[in-house]
C-alpha cells in the first residue's frame, strides 16, 4: 500500500510542478500581443484555401461568407470554398451567380459527415499550387474583419494553428454555463501556456489553419469528433508538424451551436499504450503530449491528495504529513495563479467552481447501474454520454 500511495504522491507532485511552470510562463503573452499589433504590416501574404463545411446552416452560411467578403486581406490572397454536405435548405441556391465563392455540392448521397466531404474537396484542389495554407472553417462560426490578417501572422511562424472560441452564452441553461466557461479557461490558461512553452495543442476542426503541403503528405484525416481531433493532433506533433494555440485566432459561435464534449478516458488511454513504443525519440513536444493524456481531473487530485495526507498523519509514509499538506496548498495556489491571466471576470470564476461538481453529477449520472435506473423509469441520460456510432461505407 505504501508503495502505491510513494507512486501517487510522485505522479501528484510532477503534475504540480507542471502546472506551476504552465501558470508562470502564462503571466507573460507579449508575443501574442505584438504579432496583433504588427499583423497588418507583414510584408509576406500567404494564399489561403478558405473551406466551409456547411450542412443545412443556410443563414449561418451567408453570413460567415459576408463577413469573409469584408477581410482586410487582399481579395486575391484567399479561395472561398464551400462544402455543401446534403443541404436540403437551400444553400446551394445562394451562390449561383456568384463567382467569388467555389461550391461542391454533395446531393443524392446522404450526409458524408465532415471528414469524408472534406476530402472530396481536397482531392479536387490538391493541385492548386497557388495555395500556401488552409483554413477550415464550419458555417455555425463567425469572424472578425481581421480574421485573415490575423492568421497570415499566425501561420507564418507554424505548420498548424487553432484558436479562441468566444461562446454566446445568452440562450444557454447553467450547466451550460458552467461548461462553456470551463472551456474557456481551458483555452486561456492552459492551452495558451502550453504554446508558450512550445508545446502542442489540440486541433479544433470548427476552426483550423494548416500549411498545405502538410495536409497533401496526409493520407487520411478525421475530423469526426473530439477523439478523432486528439488522435489527428498526435500524428502532426508525432511528424514534427505540431497544431498550437493562438488567441489572436477568433471565432465566435451561438452557445446553441456549440459542442461541450471531451475526449473519452478510454480514448486517452488507447492512444497513450499505442504511442508508447513511438515514445524513442528527440521530438519533445510529442513525449509531452502523449503523457499529457495522463493528466489528472479535478477529483483525482482531490481524491489523491485527502488518502495521501490521511496516510501519512496515521502511518509512517516516505514524507511527513505536513509535506503532504504543503504540497496540496501550493497547487491551490497555483491554480490562484492560473487565474491571474485567464480573462475570467469574478462571475465567470464562481462558475468555474462550480464545474467539479457538475463534473461529479455528469459521472454519477452515466454510471452504467444509474444509467439504467434513470431508463427504466424513462428519464433520458446527459446529453453529453458518449454513444456508440458505426460508420457505414457502401
Amino acid at each position: 500500500m505504501s508503495v502505491i500511495l510513494y507512486f501517487l504522491y510522485l505522479y501528484l507532485i510532477i503534475y504540480t510542478g507542471y502546472v506551476l511552470i504552465l501558470a508562470i510562463r502564462n503571466l507573460k503573452d507579449g508575443p501574442f500581443s505584438i504579432e496583433r499589433k504588427y499583423s497588418i504590416h507583414d510584408d509576406v501574404k500567404n494564399t489561403f484555401g478558405v473551406v466551409i463545411y456547411s450542412h443545412n446552416n443556410k443563414v449561418g452560411l451567408e453570413k460567415l461568407i459576408s463577413q469573409l467578403k469584408m477581410q482586410d486581406y487582399p481579395l486575391g490572397k484567399f479561395k472561398v470554398y464551400a462544402v455543401l454536405d446534403n443541404c436540403n435548405d437551400g444553400s446551394e441556391y445562394l451562390f449561383e451567380n456568384d463567382k467569388y465563392i467555389h461550391v461542391l455540392n454533395i446531393q443524392d448521397i446522404g450526409t458524408l459527415g465532415k471528414s469524408q466531404a472534406l476530402s472530396m474537396l481536397l482531392e479536387e484542389i490538391k493541385k492548386d499550387e497557388t495555395i500556401d495554407a488552409y483554413v477550415f472553417i464550419d458555417s455555425v462560426r463567425r469572424i472578425e474583419s481581421n480574421f485573415l490578417t490575423l492568421a497570415n501572422a499566425a501561420i507564418e511562424a507554424n505548420d498548424a494553428v487553432t484558436g479562441e472560441i468566444n461562446i454566446d452564452r445568452g440562450n444557454l441553461d447553467i450547466v451550460d454555463k458552467i461548461k462553456a466557461v470551463y472551456k474557456k479557461y481551458i483555452s486561456n490558461f492552459f492551452k495558451q501556456a502550453r504554446t508558450l512553452c512550445g508545446l502542442a495543442t489540440t486541433v479544433d476542426s470548427g476552426l483550423f489553419i494548416i500549411r498545405k503541403y502538410i495536409m497533401d503528405e496526409l493520407e487520411d484525416f478525421d475530423f469526426k469528433d473530439i477523439n478523432s481531433e486528439l488522435e489527428f493532433s498526435l500524428l502532426l506533433t508525432r511528424i514534427d508538424h505540431k497544431c498550437v494555440y493562438n488567441p489572436n485566432i477568433q471565432s465566435y459561435i451561438y452557445g446553441q451551436d456549440c459542442a461541450f464534449k471531451n475526449p473519452k478516458l478510454t480514448k486517452k488511454l488507447t492512444l497513450f499504450k499505442d504511442n508508447f513504443t513511438n515514445l524513442k525519440t528527440t521530438n519533445f513536444s510529442f513525449i509531452e503530449q502523449v503523457f499529457s493524456l495522463l493528466n489528472p481531473n479535478f477529483w483525482l487530485v482531490f481524491a489523491g491528495y485527502v488518502l495521501l495526507i490521511s496516510y501519512s498523519y496515521n502511518y509512517t509514509f516516505a514524507v511527513r504529513c505536513k509535506t503532504v499538506i504543503l504540497s496540496a496548498v501550493i497547487l491551490l495556489i497555483v491554480f490562484g495563479l492560473s487565474l491571474v491571466n485567464s480573462k475570467l471576470t469574478a462571475k465567470e470564476i464562481l462558475m468555474l467552481m462550480c464545474h467539479p461538481i457538475y463534473s461529479i453529477c455528469h459521472i454519477i449520472r452515466n454510471f452504467p447501474p444509474v444509467r439504467y435506473v434513470f431508463k427504466k423509469l424513462g428519464a433520458n441520460t446527459d446529453k453529453d454520454v458518449d454513444k456508440l456510432s458505426i460508420d457505414v461505407g457502401v
